[in-house]
């Protein structure tokens, strides 16, 4: 399982600091911190494409932060954990 919790700016939209990765029974301890990191770059990039409509939308902005996890771990290491995006308007 794969969480990414994302803290976004209520008003504008953008996200408060980095988003946290937390994964359980997925990743082995020496590959966590490189694929960690590319999970948070990818996510930062997700977030970045957004309009802003869709920063108005946590739906549609975890189902858009699923979907690219999703692609990305299925060719990086060919696994399909369950990812769960979770995003809080602060």
């Amino acid at each position: 399982m794969v969480v990414v919790v994302l803290a976004v700016d209520r008003h504008v939209g953008k996200p408060v600091g980095a988003p946290e990765i937390l994964s359980r029974g997925f990743l082995h301890a020496e590959d966590s911190d490189p694929l960690r990191n590319e999970i948070k770059t990818l996510v930062s990039s997700v977030i970045d494409g957004f309009s802003e409509e869709e920063r108005s939308d946590r739906a549609v902005m975890q189902q858009r932060i699923k979907a690219a996890l999703k692609r990305h771990l299925q060719k990086r290491v060919d696994r399909r954990p369950v990812i769960l995006p979770v995003v809080i308007q602060v």
